[in-house]
């Protein structure tokens, strides 16, 4: 409790601290983007500015907590959360609501808490009240940042040598969009069944494209491995195989 009444508190003062023009958001669709963990305030007007809006990204089953505030001796504003599909707030439809009338710790406030069931980009509103509305808007978030997906990609030099020839194998890390990822380490491994697999102390590099190089015994299949560093997740590329001629 302690907690959330010294966050209205913040919340608040950054609202009555900060200038008016530092502060405007967007008036409509597509909002004003924000995110997880973010504080922001504003000042509203019923008859000049009568709605803020904003937008972030909310993934299926990620509860998202929603507080705004405002000082007793400002105007009372509503809170309205909308959904994706929702193309103005001249004729959206609310999924939940809260207004700032509740005084209980002396300061306005208002909560929504939600979890999405369709992952997607979500719209806040918030209405003015009167003509003295000054408020702030905290987001919480209970559950982790989905990791960024990639993709490992390996092929190489040749499909066939002698045995005991150094075979150069090509392997790069990427993300969306097949964006390079740099800076990160990859592991090669290798096997001679191409079930069960192992890997060298020789066989790590780190890079968005890295080469490594395998002196050839026997007919060998390799793979590169990415282990996820809590940003990107793990990846492995397809299997390849370099024969013994």
């Amino acid at each position: 409790m302690r907690k959330l009444i010294w966050m209205f508190l913040v919340v608040v003062g950054l609202a009555v601290a900060l200038p008016a023009s530092a502060l405007a958001a967007a008036n409509d669709i597509p909002g004003t983007p924000l995110a997880l963990g973010q504080t922001v305030s504003g000042t509203l007007d019923s008859t000049t500015k009568p709605n803020d809006v904003y937008s972030i990204h909310l993934t299926y089953g990620q509860q998202v907590e929603l507080t705004v505030a405002n000082n007793p001796s400002g105007s009372a504003n509503t809170m309205l959360l909308l959904p994706p599909s929702t193309q103005s707030i001249a004729n959206a439809s609310s999924l939940m609501t809260a207004d700032t009338d509740d005084n209980w710790d002396g300061y306005d406030n208002g909560q929504i808490i939600y979890t999405p069931a369709v992952t997607g980009t979500y719209y806040i509103q918030i209405q003015a009240g009167g003509n003295n509305d000054i408020f702030g808007l905290a987001i919480a978030g209970s559950a982790a940042k989905p990791l960024y997906p990639t993709h490992v990609f390996l092929h190489p030099s040749r499909v066939s040598a002698r045995r005991g020839a150094r075979v150069k194998l090509y392997a790069s890390l990427v993300g969306q969009n097949l964006a390079p990822i740099a800076g990160k380490s990859l592991v090669l491994l290798y096997s001679t069944t191409g079930k069960t697999w192992k890997t060298g102390s020789k066989l790590r590099a780190t890079g968005s494209q890295v080469t490594f190089v395998f002196a050839l015994k026997r007919t060998t299949y390799f793979r590169v491995c990415f282990k996820s560093d809590g940003t990107y997740a793990s990846g492995f590329s397809r299997r390849v195989v370099v024969k013994v001629k």
